[in-house]
């Protein structure tokens, strides 16, 4: 079994991106681009509400509750 890569890590690089890419075309498998752009559309419809709708949430609880760092009292 091949170990995990962390997160900050691409799962891929080039050269196995490429073949993945050659072999998705080889079995007839690889999307058209017209595929590929519509499946794109569809998840930005679906999460970008979401998204910027966190954002904005956020944005009200900061002006709100302003982050107040814990500051050392000399003597």
């Amino acid at each position: 079994m091949k170990a995990k890569k962390p997160m900050s890590e691409p799962k891929m690089g080039p050269t196995e991106f490429a073949a993945e890419v050659e072999r998705l075309k080889a079995e007839g498998k690889f999307p058209s681009l017209e595929t590929l752009l519509a499946a794109i559309a569809e998840t930005r419809a679906e999460f970008a509400p979401k998204i910027l709708g966190a954002r904005r949430s956020c944005d009200r609880i900061a002006q709100r509750c302003p982050i107040v760092l814990p500051v050392q009292i000399l003597p």
